[in-house]
């Protein structure tokens, strides 16, 4: 990242959780592995220590809640990622582990992992900032013909605090089973690393992306009572990037949606426009530059060598390097 730094200096700890391999039949889940490392790697670029538990069992829940508690002591900031199956019963929130034995409603408490511990965790830490992103409103496969409620029920958090699920309380949230990310952490992670955003703004942008792309079925829910804003980076520029950086996110956006079009041209004047900005996240910009070599691949196998050949050179227009100008020169001599 160039030109940018973390908000604050402040002391950051994130506990990131994926649970995707549940014993229970029809349980599975595709992503939160996924969802949970690339969550990990992002917020270590963002300044955080990082506590990262997969596929937690209720007695990994146990221990690695009690890691949290100790490691937050004396830091400012405290943020808490799950990503997996959760329930809610008599108005309260409930991880799912992966060796859950759901018999009956009856079981859950006993069963699964209560959110109010860890805002609790949070809360008696005294860190003035509390973060909590739920990816975990997900469909309920653990009593699918019994009439139960589906989502999480609203939170009651604490000032200083603020609680995002992937959908709105009740509701339930898409799996992506066409991305590497669950469609809400796939949005998160894009905007939380764009400079100058006031956390508001960043769930705004997540909130609008995610309506969109899940064509109107699916709506983040935030439930904030900071005191204060607060931003996960920001740029040496001050106040005057903070234009400049809301402009490259819709930039980014027009790109995105270009390549799910297949509109290369429209996708190279976004290209283009983006290529002026100095604080691009790197990993951000690389995940997309492999999309567009993979769409070139594609249509490369197909014997389609001319919309193969667009495709790299937008991809060489991001970075170039020696692959990528052989697989130029290969589609320009199979013309």
């Amino acid at each position: 990242m160039v030109g940018t730094k973390i908000s604050g200096q402040e002391k950051r700890f994130a506990w990131i959780v994926g649970n995707m391999r549940y014993q229970e039949r029809g349980a599975e889940l595709k992503t939160p592995e996924n969802d949970a490392q690339d969550m990990a790697e992002t917020l270590r670029r963002l300044g955080f220590d990082v506590l990262v538990s997969m596929n937690l069992s209720r007695a990994d829940f146990e221990r690695a809640s009690e890691q949290f508690r100790q490691s937050i002591q004396g830091f400012d900031v405290a943020l808490f990622y799950f990503a997996g199956h959760g329930l809610e019963l008599n108005m309260r929130n409930f991880l799912v582990p992966v060796d859950a034995d759901l018999l009956s409603a009856a079981s859950i408490p006993s069963s699964c992992f209560d959110i109010q511990r860890v805002w609790t965790i949070m809360e008696e830490s005294g860190c003035r900032t509390q973060l909590t992103f739920l990816d975990a409103c997900r469909s309920n496969p653990f009593f699918p013909s019994r009439g139960f409620s589906t989502g999480l029920t609203v939170p009651s958090n604490p000032p200083g605090s603020c609680v995002v699920y992937a959908t709105g309380a009740g509701k339930t949230a898409d799996d992506n089973f066409s991305g590497r990310n669950g469609l809400f952490t796939q949005e998160l992670l894009r905007h939380i690393s764009i400079p100058n955003l006031p956390l508001g703004s960043v769930l705004q942008m997540t909130r609008k992306a995610v309506f969109e792309k899940s064509n109107g079925k699916q709506l983040p829910a935030d439930y904030i009572q900071l005191v204060g804003d607060f931003y996960f980076i920001t740029s040496q520029e001050g106040n005057s990037g903070l234009q400049a950086n809301t402009t490259w996110a819709v930039y980014w956006d027009g790109l995105e949606r270009a390549l799910e079009k297949n509109q290369r041209s429209v996708a190279k004047s976004h290209l283009e426009r983006l290529l002026s900005y100095q604080d691009i996240s790197s990993s951000l910009w690389e995940t997309k530059r492999q999309y567009i070599i993979r769409k070139g691949d594609a249509f490369f196998h197909l014997q389609e060598k001319a919309l193969a050949k667009e495709w790299y050179l937008l991809a060489h227009l991001m970075r170039p390097d020696h692959l990528i100008d052989e697989k130029i020169k290969l589609c320009s001599s199979n013309l």
